[in-house]
């Protein structure tokens, strides 16, 4: 199991990294892409914690 949560985090990471690129491209700028990606973020560990 600890290799299918490390094989999830790979993921997410490489797969976070390549929409923010996507999305500071279509912004022109960094900063709007980073605080879409903390408020999708944020918004994930809530739904998480919620369903703990």
């Amino acid at each position: 199991m600890n290799s299918i949560s490390s094989l999830g985090a790979v993921i997410g990471t490489l797969g976070g990294a390549a929409v923010r690129s996507r999305l500071a491209t279509a912004f022109d700028r960094d900063l709007p892409a980073a605080l879409v990606e903390n408020v999708v973020a944020i918004g994930e560990a809530i739904l998480v914690v919620g369903l703990l």
